[in-house]
């Protein structure tokens, strides 16, 4: 069992499976099929790397009804 105490941590996994399994000279479509991920998504985390999402706060909005 692997100790994933962080996300950062889980994607670095990710990527080194996704780099491990393209070393061996499987296709981009072979590698989502396995790891259960679209296509564009393995190949986009292969051009560009893997990185948690960044989400800005929400900006406020004027409210229809009064509180």
């Amino acid at each position: 069992a692997l100790n994933l105490d962080t996300i950062e941590e889980a994607l670095d996994v990710v990527a080194e499976w996704l780099h491990d399994m393209k070393r061996q000279g499987l296709s981009g479509a072979v590698i989502a099929r396995k790891l259960g991920m679209d296509r564009k998504t393995v190949r986009k985390n292969l051009e560009v790397g893997i990185a948690a999402p960044g989400y800005s706060p929400r900006a406020n909005h004027a409210r229809l009804i009064a509180r």
